[in-house]
């Protein structure tokens, strides 16, 4: 054994000293692969067409070991090659100026019975139950199916691939399905093909017993024409009634987002879905893999389209890029299909979510990316992620402008990848405003701020507030905007934004009307903890109380008048003895209270027939 080793480890050094690995810039892919619905079992080759960037001698791709390689072409002729933990290395000679071409063949049945839903799995649906062998490289398992360059940053130009299959059974993939071609007596080859850049991730293929119900959304920049929405669905007499309300929700969904991000990115190809015994859903581009249909996973997966797809993340660091936005996705879909009141649900279940902890960055360090976990956590890349561009847009204030930046970051790196700070630097070029401390602060930071705050209307009218914020981590002061409502006498109502740059501090505004009322955050968009939030006299005491059916009464301590948010009926007013020491039949929101004693005051009355009961201060 040990001589053994050392034989082969002497074979293998002189081609280890001056191997120089080769540079690659991948053009067009070919997988044409046999497979049912049976198993991950695989057979075929792959075809990798590319230009050379830093020329070499080998070239290394990702292919687990439990596939086997039979043989290697490089440009017509057959190569040598080693492949070992996951490693495929190619010797490559006589390479050509313009494209080169490599073909692998392989077969094998990779054992994923520790990895659910990575790379290549086959399982039985519980509810429906239909058995499917569907593929899902994200993030590092395309190495599990394929050959592969795993790398971000080298979008595949084009896409051809062609599964053969049993006759009975339909494959969904990338692109659209140009041709079906018999195999044999029982066989069927299905060829899709896709002509857009795509990330070598979001190959796919799926194989199954699927009934076909197709869609078709009418986007107003196509004018009179159409795009396919294309659905491969369990086939058994169930599961199609059972979606189909889900599934012809999708045109209006197309449609909306194509309004507000710009046309849908292969609407000459098509969007469609493809089912899968998995939970929740992958955005493979035009055709996302679906466990199910639900109307927010519906919106996300079709939102990655744009977010994910057409501009992806840069590095695995960045993952906000694809999954905060099509999160934002949900909340746009929920508000402009379903309610203002569902948005308004959504943002402040996730806000419960990230203010549950305190830990952890949007972005991930550079220690934890390789860790599936904290690349997909929720609370942190798809809540908080997704509550920073609802909160940028808010910021922003001004809807046009806003997805104005949207679109321009789609337009710059459409067919490429992007990071965080690249859409930073979008959004400062297209609304004028500096986001670098908001970046700082809420992307590359961690924590939230929670809040103390007291108000007051001062003897000349000036609505005083006073801010107190204090920090769960790593970030002193979060200095994003604050945005309150003031309510006035006559009933109406303004929202205004006061800029905190201090851990404490007071500001004064002055309103040309009296402010009876004030909220904070009115629209709930800011990620936050609120301690406190209290209305004050001058001396920093409280003066307003929330008492039974929302009635509020103010000041206290009190020296002269005591006022109610709301007309009183039949009030009481006893000593702490239980003497009845004042009376008043008619409704009255003012209180004459200063020939009392000093002492604490029980109130009673009665506002839309139901009694009211607080205790007050007299000074």
């Amino acid at each position: 054994m040990f001589r053994l080793l050392i034989i082969s480890l002497i074979s293998i050094i002189p081609h280890l000293l001056c191997a120089q690995n080769a540079s690659i810039d991948l053009k067009h892919v070919i997988i044409d692969l046999e497979a049912t619905n049976t198993s991950t079992a695989i057979s075929g080759s792959c075809e990798l067409n590319f230009t050379i960037l830093e020329t070499g001698n080998i070239i290394e791709l990702e292919l687990v070991g439990e596939l086997t390689v039979d043989k290697v072409a490089f440009n017509g002729i057959e190569t040598t090659f080693n492949h070992q933990n996951d490693s495929l290395i190619i010797d490559i000679q006589e390479l050509n100026s313009d494209l080169n071409r490599l073909i692998v063949y392989y077969h094998g049945e990779p054992n994923l019975s520790e990895q659910v839903s990575k790379g290549i799995s086959n399982d039985f649906s519980g509810a429906w139950g239909n058995q499917i062998t569907w593929t899902l490289s994200e993030p590092f398992h395309a190495k599990y199916w394929w050959p592969s360059k795993q790398d971000l940053n080298d979008k595949i130009d084009s896409t051809r691939i062609h599964i053969t299959t049993k006759q009975n059974l339909k494959v969904g993939s990338n692109g659209l399905l140009v041709n079906s071609v018999k195999v044999g007596t029982d066989k069927v080859r299905y060829e899709w093909s896709t002509h857009h850049p795509m990330a070598y991730y979001l190959l796919a293929f799926t194989v199954g017993e699927y009934v076909e119900y197709n869609n078709y959304a009418y986007p107003s920049e196509l004018k009179n024409d159409s795009i396919l929405i294309q659905n491969y669905i369990y086939n058994n007499p169930e599961t199609l009634e059972y979606y189909k309300t889900q599934l012809d929700e999708f045109p209006r969904m197309v449609e909306l987002f194509s309004d507000l991000f710009g046309l849908y990115p292969f609407s000459d190809e098509k969007y469609g879905h493809v089912m899968a015994p998995f939970g929740g859903g992958m955005e493979h581009q035009t055709m996302s893999t679906m466990g199910v249909f639900t109307f927010g996973l519906n919106a996300h997966e079709l939102g990655h389209q744009w977010f994910g797809d057409q501009v992806t993340c840069g590095s695995w660091q960045d993952i906000w890029i694809n999954e905060g936005f099509a999160r934002f996705c949900e909340y746009v879909a929920a508000e402009k299909i379903l309610s203002i009141n569902n948005y308004y649900a959504l943002v402040e279940d996730d806000i419960l979510s990230v203010t549950g902890t305190d830990t952890g960055s949007v972005y991930v360090p550079n220690e934890l990316v390789s860790e599936e976990n904290r690349i997909f956590n929720f609370r942190l890349t798809y809540a908080k992620g997704g509550l920073l561009v609802n909160m940028i847009r808010h910021i922003v204030n001004d809807d046009e402008l806003f997805f104005n930046a949207l679109r321009a970051y789609l337009a710059k790196y459409g067919n490429k990848t992007a990071t965080g700070n690249d859409f930073k630097e979008i959004l400062i070029r297209e609304t004028s405003i500096d986001f670098t401390n908001f970046f700082e602060d809420w992307y590359y930071g961690e924590g939230h701020p929670i809040f103390d705050i007291g108000w007051f209307v001062d003897s000349n009218g000036m609505l005083n507030i006073k801010v107190s914020q204090t920090t769960t981590a790593n970030i002193n002061l979060f200095t994003t905007p604050l945005e309150f409502e003031a309510t006035f006498e006559d009933g109406t109502k303004e929202l205004f934004r006061i800029n905190q740059d201090q851990n404490d501090q007071q500001f004064a505004l002055d309103f040309a009307k009296q402010i009876t009322d004030l909220s904070f955050d009115p629209k709930g968009w800011l990620i936050k903890k609120v301690n406190s939030f209290q209305r004050l006299d001058e001396n920093g005491n409280l003066i307003l109380e929330e008492v039974l059916n929302g009635l509020r009464f103010w000041p206290n301590p009190v020296q002269g008048i005591l006022q109610l948010s709301e007309p009183i009926n039949q009030i009481r007013i006893y000593n702490q003895s239980g003497k009845l020491t004042q009376q008043i039949t008619s409704p009255t929101k003012q209180i004459n209270v200063s020939e009392l004693d000093s002492g604490v005051y029980v109130f009673t009355g009665f506002k839309d027939d139901k009694q009211v009961n607080f205790k007050f201060i007299k000074h």
